[in-house]
């Protein structure tokens, strides 16, 4: 606590002992700008490492939803009597993004 802050204090009223016994209290809470830096550093770490582990989830949820796409796909083009181009008639040659080939 500084020096001015000690004499306003005493000024209003506060004995010595009062003023010390605030004063070290404040001093065991208050926080110093080299405390709050380590607390930012750290909290920059642990929001690095949560990106990390988010993209990360991303990318294998990514990976088991084209795994999944292909089943699907494998799936429906084993149905019977499905036709992949509705526009076309069964046993037909065309071309479809749900087959992939040129004749189905």
């Amino acid at each position: 606590m500084s020096a001015s802050a000690v004499l306003k204090l005493q000024k209003a009223g506060f004995s010595l002992e009062q003023v010390e016994a605030l004063a070290d209290f404040m001093d065991t809470q208050a926080a110093s700008k080299a405390d709050l830096g380590e607390a930012k550093n750290e909290l920059k770490a642990d929001i690095a490492e949560v990106k990390n582990e988010l993209k990360a989830e991303i990318t294998e949820v990514r990976s088991e939803l084209k795994l999944l796409e292909q089943l699907f796909r494998q799936d429906v083009y084993f149905l019977p009597g499905y036709v992949h181009n509705r526009r076309s008639t069964p046993g037909r040659s065309h071309s479809c993004r749900l087959c992939r080939s040129v004749s189905c």
